[in-house]
């Protein structure tokens, strides 16, 4: 989940760039914005950004990894991800659907005027939730849907764009009235370390398909291997290898479902020492084989 497909499937001819992390505003509004439904299994690799993220499952299941923690989001789940706080997306299955509004951090600032706050939704499909909770929630998703339907029309009436702001505010002290966690502890990155993540990330993105190693990496960012493993750890919420193999997958799924390149040779070419690895860990991850999720989604034959 996270984007279109059609959206993952550019790109991928060049270099990653951090289409994760950095937050593009769609139609001059302070947000990003789109209806996930990639119709086929679909993973987006731990990350953060500059944004207050908040999607809304209208169909379907997907696992949210959210800071340290992960759950289920389900139909009628919403989530806020907070600034600078590190998430992820895996769906494993092709009839997932949900609404994502991306809100720039420099625009939740303006016009809340706080520089640091964390929000939390109650899920409802826990049961856990009260009545209060339970109306709240529905409230803030029926804003959801309201600025989505504002946003078709923008190019048939440019003046929409005022009350799409609007909506976006509405959305905002929703969150701010009913939502804020007062008890978190507010994600920070420094520069310094934001420099430093941005430099491992940029050395994983140009050599995931080689080998990569623990050393190779500390040495690159000019620390020792304890250090980079603790500081990988701490910010990333799982270990280099796992976090590696995640954005392996993320490419060699691609290949997998938009060319007819040997399955072999795709698990090769995105850094998989052998088959039998990459089988292995593409059906932990999407909870099918390489070549199930060929001949379901991309109507090729092994």
């Amino acid at each position: 989940m996270g984007k279109h497909m059609e959206e993952i499937m550019v790109g991928y001819a060049s270099v990653h760039e951090y289409e994760h992390e950095i937050v593009r505003p769609d139609d001059g509004l302070p947000a990003r914005y789109f209806f996930s439904n990639d119709g086929r299994p679909a993973m987006v690799p731990l990350h953060y950004h500059d944004a207050v993220e908040i999607m809304y499952c209208t169909k379907g299941c997907v696992s949210v990894t959210k800071g340290n923690e992960t759950f289920l989001l389900q139909e009628g789940d919403t989530v806020v991800y907070n600034i600078n706080e590190m998430h992820m997306t895996l769906c494993r299955n092709s009839y997932t659907t949900a609404y994502v509004i991306q809100i720039l951090a420099p625009f939740v600032q303006t016009v809340s005027g706080m520089s640091e706050t964390s929000f939390r939704v109650p899920l409802l499909s826990d049961g856990n939730a009260t009545l209060r909770q339970r109306e709240q929630v529905e409230e803030l998703e029926r804003s959801i849907e309201s600025f989505f339907t504002i946003t078709k029309e923008l190019a048939q009436d440019p003046c929409l764009f005022i009350r799409a702001q609007g909506s976006l505010c509405e959305i905002l002290y929703q969150l701010f009235r009913n939502f804020q966690d007062t008890q978190a502890k507010v994600p920070h990155r420094n520069q310094k370390n934001y420099d430093r993540i941005r430099r491992i990330r940029e050395y994983i993105d140009s050599h995931y398909a080689a080998g990569i190693s623990l050393e190779n990496m500390a040495a690159h960012i000019g620390v020792s291997t304890s250090y980079f493993s603790r500081f990988f750890t701490e910010n990333f919420g799982q270990s280099f290898l796992q976090y590696l193999y995640q954005i392996r997958l993320e490419h060699a799924y691609v290949d997998v479902i938009t060319t007819n390149t040997p399955l072999l040779e795709a698990a090769l070419d995105n850094g998989f020492s052998s088959y039998s690895l990459f089988n292995t860990k593409f059906k932990e991850t999407y909870g099918l084989t390489p070549a199930q999720a060929r001949r379901l989604y991309s109507g090729q034959k092994t």
